[in-house]
């Protein structure tokens, strides 16, 4: 099954967690920033045949640098170590014809599927332990919003520094009481 063809093993996953891929430039969330990476290398393996490589890297779609998180799966880890892009490779590439084959790693559509398939099942992970941790719960107190702090079990007040460093850290979902 593919995910080119919206029949990925984890398609709902990835609907859910594409979402949160912003429309240009990089993710600030590393799990995020991953599966950006991950998607456009799939984008140009199957919309092109990886014929754009070099120009897909050069123009910054693709990070030829990119490291994936740490504690990222071993697969998505060693598939990243075996995508490099070249200087050199990529200047034969500009001068060349249209026949030129850079010397970039070729990858078939199980392999590239079975890196996005772990690539979703450790953004959910990640997903599933943080909303394991978000404040659940804000209430109001006469014209006061307090938000519920997870790390000390108290509230604090929404808009003052604690709540403010609560709501950076954790808040996506928020329950009004």
């Amino acid at each position: 099954m593919s995910y080119w063809s919206e029949k990925g093993k984890y398609q709902n996953l990835y609907s859910k967690y594409s979402e949160l891929v912003p429309d240009s430039g990089k993710s600030t969330k590393p799990h995020i920033e991953l599966l950006r990476n991950v998607s456009n290398v799939y984008h140009d393996f199957f919309n092109n045949g990886n014929d754009n490589w070099y120009s897909v890297i050069k123009n910054g779609k693709i990070d030829s640098n990119y490291k994936p998180p740490a504690n990222s799966p071993i697969i998505v880890k060693e598939f990243f170590q075996d995508i490099k892009y070249d200087e050199e490779q990529y200047a034969k590439y500009n001068r060349s014809s249209s026949n030129f084959e850079p010397d970039v790693t070729i990858f078939d559509e199980d392999e590239i599927d079975a890196v996005i398939d772990a690539t979703l099942l450790y953004i959910d992970e990640i997903e599933k332990k943080k909303s394991k941790t978000q404040p659940k719960a804000v209430k109001a107190v006469g014209h006061e919003y307090k938000v519920l702090n997870p790390d000390t079990g108290k509230y604090v007040d929404m808009f003052g520094p604690k709540g403010k460093q609560v709501l950076q850290k954790y808040a996506t979902e928020l329950a009004f009481k």
